[in-house]
């Protein structure tokens, strides 16, 4: 169903009506991509003797739960029923409502604030025309991830807050992802649902099956594995490209440990993160740019800088709007290090901790920044699309 609703449509475009009505996002039926990464891996669990097979009504709760069904995180069967089991019987716990409110209100912050304020930057960046780039390639590239990641980490923030207020847990779906040196590290801290489920469901059993053949079996699983994970993103040839680097990188680190081993010094390690970030930046170039043209031409004005640009650069967004974006993700980076507002289980438990009043301030200060400084208007998640 996944690889007809995506191919069919670019194949045969008469058909286009029957896959994606006027109400589907991004030419797809909403949520079609993480319906079915829970129904194979459900399916897999059961077959592989993982996991029991659900009834009906907890199979079709687990399909269904709202939270998750759009852009995930994508939760493993097991983990679902077990507390699906176990909400029989139990009663609204005040001491998750707090943690969960405050995840969503975090993460309706790092949407509207931090993420559409950066994607205004990009998207002028792209929207120029060929040849008259006013910006350096390096700096949208850059704002790129920044915005990618609180664009989809507050998606996340929101979902688990949400499921939490319904008495469940959902995984977390980031860790931190561009304080790494390494791009493997990278993709064991970025969309963890997504990759775990390719690693255990997709890369495991592949390189099984070559087992006899070592080296062999570690190429071809990697290469697939990520050329799967960039044609599941897209089906144009960006997407295509971003897989096939990706894989080339985590492989050439399998292959090669010393690759990823990170360096003793304290300040080699920051110079070690540094240039992982900007080698993770130059690759979602390829996730951003709408085809491979613009593309190269980004890589093209990688590090040129032209008189001006420091003008353009401050005519895009005002002085005011750069100080105002990095002190609140410096704020939150810091609160996110710390495991402040991580979407892991505990994560926001200290609100819970504080007096009811003390709460109410804490929710009142997020909620007025978000409504003071957001982007409100016609915007949505950009893993939306997928």
């Amino acid at each position: 169903m996944l690889v007809f609703a995506k191919f069919a449509p670019r194949l045969f475009p008469s058909i286009t009506p029957f896959v994606a009505g006027k109400g589907s996002l991004g030419g797809l039926p909403m949520g079609i991509s993480y319906f079915t990464f829970h129904c194979l891996g459900y399916l897999l669990d059961v077959y592989w003797s993982k996991e029991k097979s659900m009834t009906a009504g907890n199979l079709g709760l687990y399909l269904t739960f709202f939270p998750k069904t759009v852009m995930g995180p994508i939760a493993r069967s097991g983990s679902f029923q077990r507390q699906t089991d176990a909400l029989v019987g139990a009663r609204w716990s005040p001491e998750e409502t707090g943690p969960a409110c405050f995840q969503i209100c975090v993460g309706l912050f790092m949407k509207f604030v931090l993420a559409d304020r950066i994607g205004l930057f990009v998207a002028a960046f792209y929207q120029a025309k060929p040849g008259s780039l006013a910006v350096p390639g390096v700096l949208a590239a850059v704002m790129f991830c920044w915005q990618l990641y609180y664009d989809f980490f507050g998606y996340s923030l929101i979902a688990v807050g949400t499921g939490r207020l319904f008495g469940f847990k959902l995984p977390n779906n980031f860790n931190r992802p561009f304080f790494v040196t390494s791009v493997s590290d990278f993709w064991s801290r970025w969309h963890i649902s997504l990759s775990s489920w390719f690693q255990e469901y997709f890369y495991t059993p592949l390189r099984f099956n070559l087992r006899r053949r070592r080296t062999l079996a570690l190429v071809v699983a990697g290469m697939t594995t990520f050329l799967a994970i960039g044609i599941w993103h897209g089906t144009g040839w960006t997407f295509v490209a971003l897989g096939l680097v990706h894989g080339i990188l985590v492989t050439a680190e399998a292959l090669y440990p010393r690759l990823r081993q990170a360096p003793v010094p304290l300040w080699a390690v920051g110079i070690r993160m540094s240039m992982t970030f900007l080698l993770i930046a130059a690759t979602l170039v390829l996730f951003s740019a709408p085809s491979l043209s613009v593309a190269v031409q980004t890589y093209a004005h990688f590090f040129i800088w032209k008189s001006g640009m420091m003008l353009a650069i401050e005519t895009i967004l005002s002085k005011f709007d750069w100080l105002l974006v990095f002190f609140l993700a410096g704020l939150v980076e810091i609160m996110t290090w710390r495991g402040v507002i991580a979407g892991d289980g505990d994560g926001c438990i200290w609100v819970a901790r504080l007096s009811p009043w003390r709460r109410a301030w804490a929710f009142a200060f997020v909620l007025a920044l978000t409504w003071s400084l957001g982007m409100f208007g016609k915007t949505s998640f950009l893993y939306n699309q997928f």
